[in-house]
Order: C-alpha cells, then sequence, then structure tokens
C-alpha cells in the first residue's frame, strides 16, 4: 500500500560515481526555486527550440525563469536574439544552475556557449527595481 502517493520510483545503486552524485545534489538544490515556477498556477509558460537547445521559460509576475538544455553531442553557440524575450526586456536575477554553459556578450549580443549536453537554469527580471546585481555572468 502506498501511503504517500507514490507516482514513481528511480533506483539508485550505491556507490555512484561522484560526478554523478554531484550532478543529483546540483539539480536537487535548484529545486526550491524552480518549483516557484513550475507550480505556479499563474505562470505563463512557453517552449521553443533552436538547433537542438531546448529551452523553456515560465514568467510570473515580472519574474522569468529560463531553462535552456544543448541537446547535441558538441558545442554550440545560441544568440538570445533568437529567443522570444529581448535583451532589452531583462536583467539577470538569479543563477540556478549552470552545468557546461558560458555566457557572452559581443557587440551587445548576448549569447550562451553550450558544452555538449550543457544545461543553464537562471531567472531574468522585467523590472529593473527587482534586481539585485545587474552584471551578466552565469
Amino acid at each position: 500500500m502506498w501511503a504517500h502517493n507514490v507516482l514513481g520510483i528511480i533506483p539508485w545503486l550505491d556507490p555512484t560515481p561522484p560526478d554523478i552524485k554531484m550532478a543529483a545534489s546540483s539539480l536537487a538544490k535548484s529545486l526550491p526555486v524552480i518549483k516557484e515556477f513550475l507550480f505556479s498556477h499563474g505562470a505563463n509558460f512557453s517552449h521553443f527550440n533552436s538547433n537542438r537547445i531546448d529551452i523553456s521559460l515560465w514568467t510570473v509576475d515580472s519574474e522569468t525563469l529560463i531553462l535552456a538544455t544543448n541537446l547535441n553531442p558538441y558545442k554550440i553557440l545560441l544568440p538570445l536574439s533568437q529567443a522570444p524575450i529581448t535583451r532589452a526586456q531583462w536583467w539577470i536575477r538569479r543563477h540556478i544552475l549552470n552545468e557546461g554553459v558560458q555566457l557572452n556578450t559581443i557587440d551587445g549580443e548576448v549569447e550562451l556557449l553550450f558544452e555538449a549536453m550543457g544545461v543553464v537554469v537562471f531567472t531574468v527580471s522585467h523590472d529593473i527595481t527587482t534586481v539585485n546585481r545587474l552584471d551578466d555572468e552565469l
């Protein structure tokens, strides 16, 4: 009998290699911020794919959660001008998770450089009064 409404199971073998434990730990630490957006009834969700970079956006009030994953087995560059959110509209607010992604600004163009299978999660604010740190470092 499942008293706690389990919907699935993920097998885990221990000892697990340190890199797997580190990745699982990073993901677990990011969940408190991510769930604010995923489980918000007022969230506006959009999704798109560009050259096998999967990007999802959840907007709640004046903040947007951006989750981007490179599905390619090689490095790839994504200019954020290809995303449905323009640079003039936002400022990076919270850095949540970054595994193999570098943010570059070249001639005013913001780009994400993904390593093979890289993933990045961050929030942007559309209201400059809510931003604590105005920089482009991920």
